[in-house]
């Protein structure tokens, strides 16, 4: 009796383990994943040269705002604004996705291209890069671009 049990519990394993199939395969991202509207709920930028000096742009307080819209052939539109007290500037680029590589190419708006790994899970795309020359300025008092993480969220509107 208790070896029919154990076989039976054995044949109950495997045919769930066969019917689940294989989860852990990364689930291929395109663009058309990402067409749509989005807005950013943070861009926070981490100094690498002293990773205690954090600026998130998309913060309350600092009153930055990003927003795109991502078309099929992988190109965008929108709006970005660094904080309460500057203009709001028009953007527009491409975005690229190789394996689970991000690049955000600016044409217009933004200095510096972005690029950077990725998650898009449900509706937020995580984008993790790096940026050559931000200004801390608004922290740390001295005008002087280096070297930063980028942690940049968005949110699909």
């Amino acid at each position: 009796m208790k070896l029919q049990r154990m076989m039976g519990a054995g044949i109950l394993a495997i045919t769930l383990t066969v019917g689940c199939g294989d989860s852990s395969e990364p689930e291929v991202v395109t663009i058309a994943d990402l067409v749509g509207s989005w807005t950013a709920t943070s861009m926070l930028f981490t100094s690498q040269a002293n990773p205690s000096l954090m600026l998130d742009l998309i913060n309350p307080f600092v009153g930055g705002h990003l927003s795109i819209t991502i078309a099929a052939d992988g190109s965008f539109q929108g709006t970005f604004r660094e904080s309460s007290q500057a203009a709001e500037e028009s953007v527009s680029g491409t975005i690229a996705i190789q394996g689970n590589t991000i690049t955000i190419t600016f044409v217009q708006g933004l200095d510096e291209d972005v690029s950077g790994t990725f998650t898009l899970v449900g509706d937020v795309l995580t984008v993790s890069g790096t940026f050559q020359e931000f200004d801390f300025t608004p922290t740390d008092g001295v005008d002087d671009p280096e070297p930063a993480d980028l942690v940049l969220v968005l949110q699909r509107q």
